[in-house]
């Protein structure tokens, strides 16, 4: 047995190289035509095919180096045989690629045409904001009677009895109703339409949250005068809507219907980031983990279950609510008491709020047998948990429910 040759050695090395060479040139091909898959016709394939035969025809058994001591012929016929396979692959990549975005388009365009209209969203968001105030009012009259001078330290019971033997029985619980409904319905109206918006323009799980910042802001634009309004009629500090109207305009003009606007920006802002974001959030979460496993059953895509989308609201409005209590306890007291701190004010509306602040860790207070400390300024928190929870639980999926039926309505028309 002769050995191999110098010469015959390098020769295939060489053809050992040409071969990878090759076959790193056909992936990245096949990578090249799954990045672009053009629409590729029968003739195309075909003729894309046959070029590629007649290239690879040139090459002198490039894929298999073991033949290299065969006939140019063979090798001619062995690439040709070779190259059905690598363009039937390619095409088959390609026409799943193809077909898999038909799919996610044909899954995606109904979510983009399912939006409804602004003034629909308005709708839905007022609509549910006020059928949750009017539910949830008396609750929310001993939330704010706790949170006054007066009411400060009692427990919901407490506060419970004494609103109803001072204030006029259940009627007293639902003063400032009307008012606050209307006010809140309104602004809730423009929250849904700009939360709505703003995440339909950016859409990723962490823009739900600010875009809930945005939101707030322009909630609180248009909440202040009617919970001025709500919360003096509920304390008895006036007889009627009118009648607060023309004092607090003849007090303090156009400005004093914004009395406590940065207090309530303060706590509004952070509730509806937490409402909406993390509400928001949690449903894209479960819908990710649990639902996803299920089979849809509308449109190729499954939805939350108005259970469901009970719990994940109640627990949401329970933790917005605890968290941002003492952010509402300054904002009902300066707005309660704004001769109080109209001189601090004066200085800015950050030292108003610090010197409320200060004045509701440093109370003492007759029931509790002197200092509070910060415990004061969670005064009212299970009361505003006690109301948000079930506030969010009933208005959140009342909102989710009138936009499922809107959509049902409009595409049967369709």
């Amino acid at each position: 047995m002769s050995r191999p040759t110098l010469a015959s050695s390098r020769r295939r090395i060489i053809l050992s190289s040409f071969c990878i060479t090759s076959r790193l040139i056909k992936t990245i091909s096949v990578l090249f035509l799954v990045a672009i898959h053009k629409p590729t016709t029968a003739s195309e394939t075909s003729a894309s095919g046959h070029s590629f035969s007649e290239k690879s025809a040139n090459s002198c058994c490039i894929d298999h180096p073991i033949h290299v001591w065969t006939s140019c012929g063979t090798s001619k016929q062995h690439q040709e045989e070779q190259q059905p396979s690598f363009s039937s692959s390619s095409v088959r990549i390609i026409q799943s690629l193809r077909a898999g975005e038909q799919r996610a388009r044909q899954q995606t365009q109904p979510a983009q045409e399912e939006r409804l209209s602004n003034f629909a969203l308005a709708t839905a968001g007022a609509t549910a904001t006020m059928v949750g105030d009017a539910i949830m009012q008396p609750m929310d009259c001993i939330k704010t009677f706790q949170m006054s001078e007066q009411g400060s330290g009692m427990n919901i019971w407490s506060a419970a009895k004494y609103i109803f033997q001072n204030y006029g029985g259940l009627p007293g619980f639902y003063s400032g109703s009307l008012v606050y409904c209307l006010s809140d319905g309104f602004a809730g109206s423009l929250k849904f339409v700009t939360f709505e918006a703003l995440k339909q323009k950016f859409m990723s799980s962490s823009s739900s949250f600010l875009c809930a910042a945005v939101a707030g802001l322009v909630y609180v634009a248009a909440i202040v005068p009617g919970e001025l309004i709500k919360q003096k009629l509920q304390m008895n500090q006036i007889a009627s809507a009118s009648e607060g109207i023309l004092q607090i305009y003849s007090t303090s003009g156009i400005l004093g219907f914004f009395t406590g606007f940065t207090g309530v920006c303060l706590r509004a802002v952070p509730y509806t980031m937490i409402e909406l974001g993390l509400y928001d959030w949690i449903k894209k979460w479960y819908t990710a983990i649990i639902i996803a496993k299920r089979k849809a059953q509308e449109n190729n895509r499954a939805q939350l279950t108005p259970k469901e989308l009970i719990v994940i609201a109640s627990m949401v409005g329970g933790i917005a609510g605890y968290l941002t209590t003492p952010l509402d306890n300054i904002k009902t007291k300066i707005m309660l008491n704004s001769s109080k701190y109209s001189s601090t004010s004066n200085n800015g509306p950050i030292v108003a709020i610090i010197a409320c602040a200060r004045d509701m860790i440093e109370s003492s207070n007759a029931n509790h047998g002197g200092r509070r400390g910060v415990r004061s300024l969670f005064d009212g928190g299970v009361a505003r948990v006690a109301w948000l929870m079930p506030f969010t639980a009933i208005y959140l999926p009342l909102y989710e429910s009138i936009q499922r039926y809107m959509l049902k309505a409009r595409s049967s028309v369709h």
